[in-house]
């Protein structure tokens, strides 16, 4: 991996000690610039759990990612900055049954600094633009929305988030238990085959913005920010590519929407 370039990447060009400053600019220059994306699950191009591969897309092909992808990467990224971190294995919440997907539906990264430890997610689709602490019952909030960790039974921990500081809702829960990168293969495949995964129906691109967010879908696209909420339908595959290219930097060949 060629960290200089895995920098420009990101367009991060602050200084490199590991601190928890370093962390958070770290990951919000990710998470503004690195979009969730499924658009080789919708292609049908295998994702396999390998950095070198995760490097050279998203990197070297200035795209984007699932999870598997997005924080694969970022975990190496970490590494050659010395930062101490782990993959755990988290369970999403799934609104139209009322419970939890399955182990390793989602992968998320504990990073560890100066014995403070954090919650670190680049790739969960809409989640926090910065790391959480692990602060147990403590709101925390950023870029508008409040996030609160608590921890469940067994060791568990549950994230949720709200936009008012009340009502909350869940996103997933996750234990603090270490796992390696090769664990999660069969719920990456899963989620590029199932008829029950998310991930395959439609084509989709988004990043948050420091006020909002910028989705794109086969159907439509949809820009929020602080002046406001504007849905836009998408008409053809040309206007697909052209809207890829200007809201995320992102050229393909000629895809099928």
């Amino acid at each position: 991996m060629n960290l200089h370039n895995y920098l420009q990447r990101i367009s991060f060009l602050q200084p490199t000690a590991v601190s928890a400053e370093t962390l958070i600019a770290l990951h919000r220059a990710h998470v503004l610039r690195v979009p969730f994306e499924n658009l080789d699950v919708i292609a049908k191009q295998p994702i396999i759990p390998d950095q070198e591969c995760f490097y050279k897309k998203i990197v070297e092909n200035r795209r984007g990612g699932i999870c598997y992808e997005l924080n694969g990467l970022f975990k190496a990224l970490l590494d050659s900055f010395g930062f101490e971190s782990y993959f755990i294995s988290c369970n999403v919440f799934v609104p139209a049954i009322g419970s939890y997907g399955a182990d390793f539906g989602h992968i998320a990264i504990i990073a560890a600094v100066k014995g403070e430890q954090y919650l670190v997610d680049v790739g969960f689709g809409d989640a926090f633009i910065e790391p959480l602490k692990l602060s147990w019952d403590v709101p925390q909030y950023q870029y508008g929305v409040y996030y609160r960790l608590s921890r469940l039974e067994k060791g568990e921990v549950l994230l949720e988030k709200s936009e008012d500081g009340i009502q909350y809702r869940q996103m997933f829960k996750f234990s603090l238990r270490p796992h390696a990168l090769h664990e999660f293969a069969e719920m990456c495949r899963f989620h590029q085959e199932s008829p029950l995964a998310p991930f395959n129906k439609q084509l989709l691109c988004t990043r948050p913005t420091p006020d909002g967010r910028i989705t794109l879908t086969s159907k439509s696209l949809i820009v929020s920010g602080s002046s406001g909420r504007e849905e836009s339908v998408v008409k053809s595959c040309a206007e697909f590519d052209a809207l890829l290219a200007q809201y995320f930097d992102m050229r393909l060949q000629p895809l099928s929407v």
